[in-house]
């Protein structure tokens, strides 16, 4: 039990669960002759799950970074090719891993310099709309109220596609850069 209960614990919370939150996921396995539901309820109803440390603890993996960011953008996708091989530039070419268990699941390894550079690169193209056969409208997640400034549009559109997150860091940071007239 507290080896399937930690195996998703690290899947979903962090590479280092909390052991209080394995052994409660263990005990309502135990209890439920492994009722694989009953126990994701238990870690979702955990306070261990929803804490500020487990906060945005895990990467995601290529595949479940651009997918998400594709997502959250509500991105009409033309060419999923060109999707395939941005995750393969950022380092999960799919289908070809030679475990049979899959791409590990640990941060270590998603996070090299290399593949940060291709994530970053992924997000710039993206927001550009230099990914043939991907676009979005932009609007149409704020109800297609533009905002009024490039400030008041980096604090909205950030709200949308980054919810539950303290932005100020990162729009204190943004807000030379979508001020500068050589931006654009």
């Amino acid at each position: 039990a507290k080896f399937i209960c930690k195996k998703i614990a690290v899947r979903f919370v962090s590479d280092n669960p909390p052991q209080s939150l394995v052994d409660k996921m263990a005990k309502t396995f135990r209890e439920n002759n492994g009722d694989i539901k009953k126990v994701l309820i238990t870690m979702l109803s955990a306070p261990e799950f929803w804490s500020k440390k487990a906060l945005r603890e895990k990467t995601k993996s290529p595949f479940e970074y651009a997918i998400s960011s594709l997502r959250s953008l509500h991105a009409d996708i033309k060419m999923p090719v060109q999707i395939n091989n941005w995750i393969t530039k950022m380092g999960q070419k799919l289908y070809f891993y030679q475990a049979p268990t899959g791409f590990p699941d640990r941060a270590q390894y998603w996070i090299n310099t290399g593949s940060l550079l291709n994530r970053m690169n992924f997000g710039l193209a993206l927001a550009s709309g230099k990914i043939p056969g991907i676009s979005f409208d932009l609007a149409a997640l704020n109800n297609n109220r533009e905002p009024e400034s490039a400030e008041a549009a980096l604090r909205t559109y950030a709200g949308i596609i980054l919810p539950q997150r303290n932005l100020e860091t990162t729009i204190k940071r943004l807000t030379p850069m979508v001020n500068d007239p050589g931006i654009g």
